[in-house]
């Protein structure tokens, strides 16, 4: 009963779909692939954290978030949801990249 998912409409959306086969990326601060509601549903990550907008300066495979606000996102996207604890969000059986 998460106030933000019902004013979007999220409860009739998960009855069209819940976003299985659906890869979203998050182009943000990174995502704490270790994060409790995010386990196991970070498929890949590049930390571009500093690069200056020089993409040979981009770290593959880095999903650390030194600043959180990335994670914050994907838990809104794909957090695992009913499992009693954190939250939960728009597209659980999507995995985000």
């Amino acid at each position: 009963m998460q106030w933000g998912l019902l004013q979007v409409g999220a409860p009739a959306a998960w009855a069209e779909s819940t976003g299985a086969g659906i890869t979203v990326g998050v182009v943000d601060s990174g995502i704490e692939a270790s994060h409790e509601d995010l386990v196991g549903k970070v498929v890949d990550g590049v930390n571009c954290v500093n690069s200056q907008g020089n993409p040979a300066a981009c770290v593959p495979g880095g999903t650390t978030d030194a600043l959180g606000h990335g994670t914050h996102v994907a838990g809104i996207i794909g957090a695992l949801t009913n499992n009693g604890i954190g939250v939960a969000s728009m597209a659980p059986d999507t995995p985000t990249c």
